[in-house]
């Protein structure tokens, strides 16, 4: 994966597989080519498919199993900005000896301030 791009999972096409269905090879392969097609035609690049349990710890029930088909696209310029800015404030945190939380915190006053950081 290039810097420029991001994973990008579409749960809106999530296929839930049913547990009283039978599904024959050529079904699955139906399905899973499907939902290729949607991500691919959702514009993103690279594209697979995630498989997900949908078993919550307090259930008994397992729950029906998904697939969620998934891919990478461009990064918007403010998840560009939002990176560029992670960088600096590690930068800072690692130079002063302190945690990426408390140079953020001292980010966010500087910045209300008007000061440089």
């Amino acid at each position: 994966m290039k810097k420029n791009k991001v994973e990008q999972r579409l749960h809106t096409e999530e296929y839930y597989l049913q547990e009283h269905e039978e599904y024959t090879p050529e079904r699955i392969y139906d399905i899973c080519k499907g939902l290729i097609a949607k991500a691919e035609s959702a514009g993103l690049e690279g594209c697979f498919l995630s498989f997900k349990s949908n078993h919550e710890p307090y259930e008994d029930y397992l729950g029906l199993p998904s697939i969620i088909p998934s891919g990478y696209r461009e990064k918007t310029p403010e998840e560009l900005q939002k990176n560029i800015l992670e960088k600096k404030l590690i930068k800072y945190a690692e130079k002063h000896k302190i945690t990426f939380y408390e140079a953020a915190t001292l980010y966010k006053v500087r910045d209300k301030l008007g000061l440089e950081f």
